[in-house]
């Protein structure tokens, strides 16, 4: 006696499902009978003999040449990069690049020191593997050595922060970020070269933003440094005392003309700040006493004048002027003068 018609095709479409989805088939159920994605099931197929073909004509007979070259091109890299950055304190400051990295340490050691001497104060590689995203902008350590101040941009936006940190003797160091918590360090322990921590390092909400240059002063209890507008220009230059709020910051100067920028630096001497505003055609700059800028007022060189640039340099107990005047303004191209 037969089987019923319909029983036998229930069977076989049971069957047929199973041997689909053993083969990777999508199956499922429509109207209480077993479906299967064919197309999906064909495209798969194809894909896979495609992938297997592509192997063995291209990638196995050129294996030795792809590891031959890969070795030849890790062999050209040094094993590390190292860029010398500054000095300050008694500290050599430079960043160093180890193989197979692509970002680099900031590090320090003592002038004239071993490299066994050196401390790792910020690990790029580190912050970029936790936040997607890591660049320093300004960098710069304290006459006294205990402190370093430097920009950080973890977003990719260029919207550098302010970090001031203490240098710890372990090679890590104590991290403010000036901001809500408005004091130095108070955010707690931040080992950036030990990178003691399995998350990323613990950043306040709110921040101080927009800051592109620094530059310490009075012996590394105050930082100057500039901050943008709201279009994005440096447009004031503020003096930050170490331990304060930075609503308690300072206003040293405030470029009001739109198409100029503030930029700081310090005179090769170490004698004079220089609060410089640079435009496309001319400049001015201001100083201040590195040594006792909290109290002092800033000090106008010269005015501005139509097509001409100048610089400042430490020449104690004067300073020289770099002058560079264009064919609009009359004169020669460069030239120097002296001043009290």
């Amino acid at each position: 006696m037969s089987r019923p018609r319909s029983t036998t095709l229930r069977r076989s479409r049971l069957a047929g499902a199973k041997v689909m989805a053993a083969c990777g088939q999508h199956v499922g159920r429509r109207g209480g009978h077993d479906f299967a994605d064919s197309a999906g099931f064909v495209h798969k197929l194809l894909l896979r003999e495609e992938n297997e073909r592509v192997r063995r004509l291209l990638l196995e007979p050129s294996s030795d040449l792809r590891h031959a070259l890969r070795a030849e091109m890790a062999g050209a890299l040094p094993e590390s990069d190292e860029g010398h950055s500054g000095e300050a304190g008694g500290w050599e400051y430079y960043s160093r690049t180890p193989a197979r990295r692509d970002l680099p340490l900031i590090c320090r050691r003592p002038m004239g020191g071993a490299s066994f001497q050196e401390q790792v104060l910020l690990d790029l590689s580190a912050l970029a593997d936790s936040h997607g995203y890591a660049a320093v902008g300004a960098f710069a350590g304290s006459p006294d050595g205990r402190r370093f101040a430097y920009t950080l941009d973890l977003e990719g936006s260029e919207e550098w922060r302010l970090v001031i940190a203490e240098a710890a003797s372990d090679g890590g160091h104590d991290s403010g970020l000036i901001g809500s918590s408005g004091l130095i360090g108070s955010i707690g322990r931040w080992l950036v070269g030990g990178w003691q921590s399995s998350g990323p390092p613990p950043l306040p909400a709110s921040t101080l933003r927009g800051v592109d240059s620094l530059e310490w002063v009075d012996g590394g209890e105050a930082l100057a440094y500039t901050a943008r507008d709201g279009r994005g220009r440096p447009a004031r230059a503020l003096l930050h005392t170490i331990g304060s709020h930075h609503t308690e910051d300072v206003l040293l100067v405030e470029e009001e003309e739109e198409s100029c920028s503030l930029c700081l630096s310090t005179t090769k001497d170490g004698a004079w700040l220089a609060i410089s505003s640079h435009s496309r055609d001319s400049s001015e700059v201001r100083l201040l006493p590195a040594t006792e800028a909290r109290g002092a007022t800033p000090r106008l060189v010269a005015p501005r004048e139509a097509g001409v640039h100048y610089f400042v340099e430490g020449l104690a107990p004067s300073c020289l002027l770099l002058i560079s005047r264009s064919a609009r303004a009359g004169g020669g191209s460069g030239g120097g003068g002296r001043g009290g």
